[in-house]
């Protein structure tokens, strides 16, 4: 496995999934994504204490995540492939999650968490789509 290629490929995917996420769940997604609010001073930082440090590990290793899967086993080198993938894979994790700590914990809605899988499918879709065209370039 090229390591460089994989590095690579992880940086701009996470810089690609960072910014998409400021787009989708900042601004577009901002009013339909929120924790219940009930909870929501109890469980969520003030905009002021925003971690945007651990947002962008998140992040990084989402990308990663991809990247690796595409090189090591699934061999996607395409913008269309990783943009397949990633809508297919991306909202199958994410609905897992939620669903299963929607078991547990009442902080999210039920449209919060739909629309979480939606936003999720476009972020990344588009992050697997640019992950698996920089794999593929130059073959």
């Amino acid at each position: 496995m090229n390591w460089t290629k994989l590095l690579i490929a992880t940086l701009i995917g996470s810089i690609a999934y960072f910014l998409l996420g400021w787009l989708v769940y900042g601004i577009l997604f901002a009013d339909a994504l929120t924790i219940a609010p009930e909870f929501r001073e109890s469980v969520q930082y003030p905009a002021d204490q925003f971690k945007i440090g651990l947002m962008y590990l998140s992040c990084l290793t989402w990308a990663g995540l991809f990247a690796y899967i595409f090189m090591r086993w699934a061999n996607i080198s395409t913008f269309m492939g990783g943009l397949k993938a990633g809508v297919i894979i991306g909202p199958l994790m994410t609905l897992s999650s939620f669903l299963g700590l929607a078991a547990e914990f009442r902080i999210w809605t039920t449209q919060s968490i739909v629309m979480n899988v939606v936003a999720t499918m476009v972020c990344t879709g588009l992050m697997a789509g640019i992950v698996g065209w920089y794999l593929g370039r130059g073959k």
